[in-house]
């Protein structure tokens, strides 16, 4: 338990962007209290890819050696066409020069979050309580005082800010007020797991693969444990049918071919939701602030969602490090540094991230034939010449979004 008088950073929601926000206070010496209104770490299927900025900023707190340890390194991705296979192959190693991680590592999310909770309690200036949920903000007095339910009955919280990284239903966001603009894709996303060996029957597949197809196109991901795939449905299907064991194979044999005839296909489990494209009006108010799914959605091409949360709470723990380094904190302080990063996290979320999942999702479900190869052969050319592949990854990899606004380590001993 915090026992000192020192008045705690609040974070409220302890997925990826709670904790890795939590571990980086730690590191950085600032008290912190996490709160989550589950029982225990969410091994729900979400985000599984790390881009190399967010490996950057997770190195110098000693978590990105034991995230490669436990995760898969994808060093090449590919995008394929339904019918006519291979389009495009992009390697990392074009980015060596660019940075230390010149990869995508796949781990999901929650084992990331075992990681940085086990960082956390080590730490000493941190507590993670479960089963508690936040009711209301008051920020009529000088600092913010939140309400909680939690085993204990109701508590009151006095802190020095209040951050809501709980998620795209945000409480935080709803009890503020904040608008969450936007819009939700006609189609939903099926999402299935299985253990099966699919380079057995596709055997130049990479562990990161898009493949085009008008109909139904596929994002075929392989994590530690388990291939997932995923495939848009129709938003007026039904959710029973879908998720049959007969549709559930049908998918899966579409990608593989009839190569997969009579074979035990291993489908550990299924999720069918709604995508959406969403940027909250602003992510502050007074001390509280937002990260993460309760700042900005997205479509999930390319896996920027988790990594530009993350970002949001690297920057953010170097703001309130700032603020908190000088106590008592200038009201007008706080306001720059929570309007700038405002200012900033908003313009990644929609100069950036927006930008670059919806054209993937568009380039995926592409219908006009002519679009469709004159798509394959501007990837075919980039793939092909190692400067356009490097200038395509700087972006696809987010290096480009997070040096545009000073976010990020540089590669050892090079200058951004």
């Amino acid at each position: 338990m915090l026992a000192d008088t020192e008045l705690p950073v609040v974070v409220v929601g302890a997925g990826p962007c709670g904790m890795g926000l939590a571990a980086c206070l730690v590191h950085a010496g600032i008290k912190t209290l996490v709160l989550d209104r589950d029982d225990h770490v969410s091994t729900e299927w979400r985000a599984s890819t790390f881009h190399p900025p967010t490996l950057e900023q997770l190195a110098p707190v000693g978590l990105t050696e034991k995230m490669v340890e436990a995760g898969l390194v994808a060093d090449r991705y590919q995008i394929r066409d339904r019918r006519l296979g291979l389009v495009a192959e992009f390697d990392y190693s074009t980015l060596s020069g660019d940075t230390d991680y010149p990869f995508r590592l796949q781990l999901e999310q929650y084992k990331f979050v075992e990681l940085a909770l086990d960082y956390i309690r080590a730490g000493g200036r941190a507590e993670v309580r479960y089963s508690t949920e936040l009711i209301a903000i008051d920020q009529s007095g000088p600092n913010p005082v939140i309400t909680v339910s939690g085993p204990s009955g109701t508590e009151r919280i006095e802190a020095a800010f209040v951050v809501g990284a709980d998620g795209a239903k945000s409480t935080t966001r709803k009890l503020l007020g904040i608008g969450f603009d936007g819009w939700t894709y006609q189609q939903r996303f099926l999402l299935i797991s299985t253990d099966l060996d699919f380079g057995r029957h596709m055997p130049d597949l990479c562990h990161v693969n898009y493949i085009a197809d008008p109909e139904e196109f596929v994002m075929l991901l392989r994590i530690p444990d388990v291939w997932r795939v995923l495939v848009p449905v129709r938003e007026d299907a039904d959710p029973e049918q879908v998720t049959s064991p007969e549709n559930l194979r049908r998918v899966i044999e579409g990608v593989v071919g009839a190569d997969a005839a009579g074979t035990e296909l291993g489908i550990l489990g299924h999720q069918l939701y709604n995508v959406h494209q969403r940027v909250a009006e602003r992510l502050y108010d007074g001390r509280v602030v937002l990260v993460g799914d309760a700042a900005h959605i997205n479509s999930p091409m390319g896996g920027f969602g988790l990594n530009s949360g993350l970002q949001d709470s690297f920057d953010l723990a170097v703001r309130l490090g700032r603020l908190l380094g000088d106590r008592p904190t200038d009201p007008e302080a706080v306001d720059t540094e929570l309007s700038t990063y405002s200012d900033t996290r908003r313009a990644v979320a929609l100069e950036h991230v927006r930008r670059m999942s919806h054209n993937n999702t568009q380039l995926l479900m592409r219908a006009d034939e002519a679009e469709r190869a004159a798509d394959r052969a501007r990837l075919a050319a980039i793939a092909a010449d190692p400067e356009a592949t490097r200038s395509y990854l700087l972006d696809a990899s987010m290096i480009n979004a997070a040096r545009e606004h000073g976010f990020g380590r540089p590669v050892s001993g090079a200058a951004i």
